[in-house]
């Protein structure tokens, strides 16, 4: 039963991971299916940097970095269980 569940959680954590990437390399066609629509107007009060991109927080970086890490850590954890 333990190695179904992990198994389990591998398959899905690899489909989200096969998802992000595909988002990464081709944002419009990934939506596209889905008919989502974004917005042409932009946050009117967001700081942004010298390329137009909302500027984030050192914090908020790191803070990411270390839930890409401990999801990366369950990822790796899960293919040892299966």
């Amino acid at each position: 039963m333990r190695t179904l569940l992990g198994r389990g959680i591998a398959i899905l954590i690899i489909a989200a991971r096969s998802e992000i990437a595909a988002a990464r390399s081709s944002p419009h066609s990934f939506h596209a299916s889905s008919h989502i629509h974004h917005s042409k107007s932009k946050c009117a009060t967001c700081a942004r940097d010298s390329h137009g991109k909302i500027k984030r927080s050192p914090e908020a970086k790191h803070a990411f970095q270390r839930m890409q890490m401990q999801a990366q850590a369950l990822f790796d954890k899960s293919l040892i269980v299966a």
